[in-house]
């Protein structure tokens, strides 16, 4: 009777760890958030104050300095935009990085 209680526990354990484990697992084919977070920033720095053609000369760039490729930024962002909180979450990042810039050029 132990070694069936034993065997149910960890078929239990096992099960939950996977569960949780499996929730943090991104969607395959997108950006790992602190780097597209990275990314990002650099991207809407320069896209309120250029072309749209000049934006995709910087988003190239951007993307080639970091080793991602473009369909895969527009795969991400598309990612976290269907996901609010997430959403938010990673705005509160990018917010960060921009402060970050506006410290080390007022300093």
């Amino acid at each position: 009777m132990k070694k069936k209680h034993l065997i149910l526990f960890m078929v239990v354990f096992i099960t939950i760890f996977c569960i949780f484990k499996c929730e943090k697992i991104k969607k395959p084919g997108i950006i790992n958030e602190n780097k597209f977070a990275k990314i990002y920033t650099e991207y809407i720095v320069v896209a309120d104050t250029t072309t749209e053609q000049l934006r995709e000369v910087v988003l190239d760039s951007t993307l080639k300095r970091f080793g991602e490729e473009k369909d895969k930024f527009y795969r991400t962002l598309q990612y976290y935009r269907e996901k609010p909180l997430k959403w938010e979450g990673f705005l509160q990042k990018v917010i960060k990085n921009l402060e970050e810039k506006q410290r080390v050029i007022l300093n």
